[in-house]
């Protein structure tokens, strides 16, 4: 199984941010791409991507293949991502054997909803797997979340990031924001929060709150009820 080296950390892309991402260049090592907002014959979209991918390593995230449905493929949306793939070349190509794009985020939402233990859930995980990471926030009602990618990454994911972190190693790692678009420098100082705790962990100092292990600090936030989560 081809397992390509960590990218670093990166953001996803937003047309908000096209025009600061030009002219700022700033500290991100990778960009993630929704393939379907792409998938177009030319225009601005097109014209944007090209001259970002000119600047960073770029990977394709598609959310519309839709293999797991008892349709057939669609071929032509198959046509189109082969071709937008031959444009950008990204850095995560498709392969073979199937790897993992592991949202932590979701983990955690997952965990408190249907009450399970993100941990246990990450150690049953292949560590062979793993190719990407993505962090993000979520809504709290109360008794359950929502995950919206629409706030900050909150302690407890960050926590169960750590644990992800000692568990897999340096794997290539994003910022998802998919609403409520801050500034790019806001996205950027949680890149380098990410980037400063995955360089703790590995390096023994334990958890983003420097008391502990990761995984004793994710024990701390282990879900029993949705209140429990922070913000």
């Amino acid at each position: 199984m081809l397992k390509p080296p960590a990218l670093g950390f990166g953001l996803g892309l937003r047309v908000d941010h096209y025009e600061a991402i030009l002219a700022d260049r700033p500290p991100v090592d990778w960009f993630e791409v929704l393939t379907e907002n792409y998938l177009v014959p030319g225009g601005k979209p097109l014209h944007y991507l090209t001259r970002i991918r000119e600047r960073y390593p770029l990977a394709m995230h598609g959310v519309s293949m839709s293999i797991g449905s008892s349709a057939p493929l669609d071929r032509e949306y198959l046509r189109q991502v082969k071709a937008l793939a031959a444009r950008v070349e990204p850095e995560v190509a498709a392969r073979a054997d199937c790897l993992i794009l592991l949202d932590v985020n979701n983990i955690y939402v997952s965990a408190v909803n249907h009450e399970f233990d993100a941990l246990e859930y990450l150690q049953a995980i292949p560590l062979e797997r793993v190719q990407q990471i993505h962090l993000a926030g979520h809504e709290n009602h109360g008794d359950y979340l929502i995950d919206t990618h629409d706030h900050p990454v909150p302690d407890p994911v960050w926590e169960l990031y750590a644990a992800a972190v000692e568990r897999f190693g340096n794997v290539s790692t994003m910022i998802e924001r998919d609403d409520h678009i801050p500034p790019l420098a806001e996205l950027c100082a949680e890149l380098a929060q990410a980037r400063a705790l995955c360089a703790r962990t590995l390096g023994g100092n334990g958890a983003a709150d420097g008391g502990g292990s990761s995984a004793e600090a994710a024990a701390r936030h282990r879900p029993q009820r949705a209140v429990a989560a922070g913000s």
